[in-house]
This record gives structure tokens, C-alpha cells and sequence, in this order.
């Protein structure tokens, strides 16, 4: 066989593994891939009788709920009591048009929910959800694949103990509002606990015995001076704290960072988050406190809410999946000689803020869906008083090592372009010896 002949094989070859590549790819990822993931506390929970999801509005419907169960519900010791059952929204008898598995409304009297059962409640639902209840106590239960497992929304003297979460799409537990309330000894395999402090919140017990994907949650409520270091822990809430220092931690996939509320003068400084979802770093209600030297990655970036006269300094922020900075109604804050790159939405956006120091920040690749006219910094909606200048444009940003920089045309699959290019070679010796 000439030359010829054999330069005409090895490109056909090639042309071979131009082929072959695409389809290898596409058949690997049309497989469906068993991943053996199962709900580890199913087994718990296995035996209980079923029923449909229900509602319970006021004392009323939860005396008549209760009635001859042998309490009155006016004590711990005679509180009502709901126990033993499933509820599967994938086996309902009836529709659930709530979206809830247990719904209950405006009750005082004294209820313990305990070894039941909430699963598949609905797409946008949840397992069980407390608005306005007081004297609740749920304990030993299960959530599974649930919107949320259980919410708690304006509450008092709720206790949320021994529970297992798993497959729930949102946040496994979600405090919105709450006082006097304790959760403890809670694990949750997904993501974890959600605390809201909008709309009020006081003294509350979230002890480290609740874990999240096998890490602790650490909160403190009424501290001063704290120096909270490199500790492996799944979230850090500090409400009503003062004159303390976080450093050094290493938040991942769903694991939820650092909550501040109702705090003065903390120093956050050195944390690394990285693929942490929602709110990795997020100040509520609070004042002159300092974020530096954070490194936040494929996260939701840096989140003030009534935080007035916070230092922002010195941060990497890239890829986030909304903006870098959020500002709402929080002035005289002092953004300078950050990294913000990448961002799914601007690099910093002020809502009803005003007076800030943006200053020598560098910018690259930020708000690719031009949102406005400036991608970067965002005033539309600001109060005014802001100095600005000395913030740079970067026209290519820089690989951060987790991801290849921008390159145009994805690359060809090189392990196929070598593997046809050996085949060819071995093919062409084996002609010449011939």
C-alpha cells in the first residue's frame, strides 16, 4: 500500500472518531443513570396507616379533630395528640387542593404531632405547614420528597425534634417568624434549614444536634464577642450578636453559609463558598458590620436587607446565579476593591439604598441577558447619594480554575482524536511491514 494510501486511512480514521464521538456522548447521557439513591429513613415509617391530607382552621376543627383522643388540649399534659399515619400524596383518595400534606391555622390549644409520615404532598407543597399556631410540638416524624418538609410561619412555642427530612425540594425545615421555639436533634439529608427574619424573631434554640448532610448548624442568639473559626458546619445564624468574628469556614453544595440578623459589628473575613445555592452570605437588619476577603462561587452572591453602613470589601464573587451584591433598603454602605464576574444578573444592585461608596471594583462578564443599559451597576432603582468611581471593566475574565476559560468553539473530544490517531499509526506500521 503506498503513502498515499495510508495518509487517506489515517484521515478516514479520524473521520471515524468525528463521528463516533457525539454519538458516545449521546448514548452515555440518554441511558437513564441509576444513581442507587433511596430514601434511607423509609423503613422507619413503613408500617403506618394511611390517609388523605387535611386542614385543620382554628380551635374548633381541631377539638372536633380530637375529640375523644382523652385530652382537652389546654396543657402539655393533656395535650391533643395526632399520631401514627402516612400521608402520600401519590396515593389520595381525594384532591389536595391546598398542596399541603397538614395544613393548620390560628390554634392555641397544646398539640404534639408525633411518628407520622409526610410524603410526595405536592410539586409546590409542603409536608406540614403552622401559620399563627401556638404550643406545637412535632416529633419523630418523616418528610419526604416534599416541597418544603415543615414550614412555620408566625409561630410561638413550636418544637420541631427527632425528625427526618429527605428529597424535599426546597428547605427541609423553614422558620419564618418565630419566638419561644426550639428545634433540636433533627437530620436532614437535602437543604437543609431556612430562617426568615422579616417579620420578627425571638427566642429561639437551634442546638448542633440538627444536621444537614451529616454537619451541624451553628446558631447563636444574644452573644457578644464571639470568635467562630474553621468549625465544619453546614450554616452559621448569628441573631442579635455583637462585636464577633467568622472566618475560615468552607460552605458546599447545599449547605446554606453564613445569616446575620438584628447584629452589630461582625466581621465575616475569609470564607470560601462555593455551589451553596441561594444566599450564601446574607445580612438582615443589621449595621455596620464588614464582609472581606470571602471567596463566593455558582452561588447567589452577597445579600443586605436593612443592613445600613456594611463594609463590603475586598470579595470574589464569580458565576453567581443572580446578582453579586444585593442592596435593599440599606444605606451608606461601602463597596470597594471587589472581584465581580460572571454574574447571572448585575454586579451590584441597589433597591431603595442610596448614599454608597462604590469604588475600585473590577467588573467582567456580568448581566449577560442585558437586563439595562449598564450591566455592572445597577441605580434604577436607588435613593440617590452614591459615589462612584474608579470601578474597572475587565473585556475577558479570568479562568478561575473550576471551569475552562471562554474559548469560543467547544474543543474536539481529544481522548477520541488520540485513540483514532494511535489506530492509524499502528495501521500504517502494520502496511509498511508487510
Amino acid at each position: 500500500m503506498k503513502l498515499g494510501e495510508h495518509k487517506k486511512w489515517l484521515v478516514l480514521l479520524l473521520l471515524m472518531g468525528g463521528v463516533a464521538a457525539p454519538l458516545i456522548v449521546w448514548g452515555i447521557i440518554s441511558v437513564p443513570q441509576n444513581t442507587g439513591e433511596q430514601n434511607p429513613f423509609s423503613h422507619l415509617f413503613s408500617n403506618l396507616e394511611n390517609r388523605d391530607s387535611f386542614s385543620i382552621h382554628g380551635n374548633v376543627e381541631l377539638d372536633a379533630t380530637c375529640a375523644g383522643a382523652g385530652g382537652d388540649g389546654l396543657s402539655w399534659e393533656t395535650a391533643y395528640v395526632l399520631e401514627n399515619f402516612l400521608i402520600d400524596g401519590n396515593n389520595a383518595t381525594v384532591p389536595n387542593r391546598l398542596g399541603k400534606g397538614l395544613f393548620i391555622v390560628d390554634t392555641t390549644r397544646y398539640l404534639v404531632i408525633r411518628n407520622i409520615s409526610v410524603k410526595n404532598a405536592h410539586e409546590t407543597g409542603d409536608g406540614i405547614f403552622l401559620w399563627e399556631c401556638d404550643h406545637v410540638n412535632i416529633t419523630g416524624c418523616g418528610f419526604f420528597n416534599n416541597q418544603k418538609g415543615v414550614m412555620i410561619d408566625s409561630c410561638r412555642n413550636v418544637t420541631i425534634e427527632g425528625c427526618k427530612f429527605w428529597g424535599n425540594s426546597w428547605y427541609d425545615i423553614s422558620l419564618v417568624g418565630v419566638y419561644s421555639s426550639r428545634v433540636s436533634g433533627n437530620e436532614m439529608l437535602g437543604n437543609g434549614l431556612e430562617t426568615n427574619f422579616h417579620i420578627g424573631w425571638g427566642n429561639v434554640t437551634i442546638d448542633p444536634t440538627n444536621t444537614v448532610n451529616g454537619k451541624s448548624i451553628l446558631y447563636y442568639e444574644g452573644q457578644q464577642n464571639l470568635q467562630l473559626a474553621g468549625i465544619s458546619s453546614a450554616m452559621v445564624i448569628l441573631f442579635n450578636c455583637s462585636d464577633s468574628i467568622i472566618t475560615n469556614f468552607t460552605f458546599s453544595t447545599k449547605e446554606s453559609g453564613i445569616h446575620l440578623a438584628n447584629c452589630t459589628n461582625i466581621s465575616i473575613q475569609g470564607n470560601h463558598m462555593v455551589d451553596t445555592g441561594q444566599f450564601p452570605l446574607e445580612l438582615t437588619y443589621s449595621r455596620n458590620c464588614c464582609l472581606s476577603n470571602n471567596v463566593v462561587q455558582n452561588s447567589s452572591g452577597l445579600s443586605l436587607y436593612h443592613a445600613n453602613n456594611t463594609t463590603i470589601r475586598e470579595n470574589t464573587i464569580d458565576r453567581g446565579v443572580s446578582d453579586g451584591i444585593s442592596l435593599v433598603h440599606s444605606d451608606g454602605c461601602n463597596i470597594t476593591g471587589n472581584s465581580i464576574t460572571r454574574c447571572s444578573a448585575f454586579a451590584i444592585d441597589l433597591v431603595e439604598s442610596g448614599n454608597a461608596m462604590i469604588t475600585n471594583n473590577n467588573f467582567c462578564s456580568n448581566n449577560p441577558g442585558n437586563i439595562s443599559e449598564n450591566s455592572d451597576i445597577n441605580l434604577a432603582n436607588s435613593t440617590g447619594g452614591n459615589t462612584i468611581y474608579g470601578n474597572t471593566e475587565e473585556d475577558e475574565c479570568a479562568s478561575d480554575g473550576t471551569n475552562p476559560p471562554d474559548v469560543g468553539v467547544p474543543g474536539f473530544p481529544l481522548p477520541i482524536l488520540l485513540i483514532c490517531g494511535s489506530l492509524g499509526i499502528i495501521f500504517i506500521i502494520k502496511q509498511k511491514r508487510r
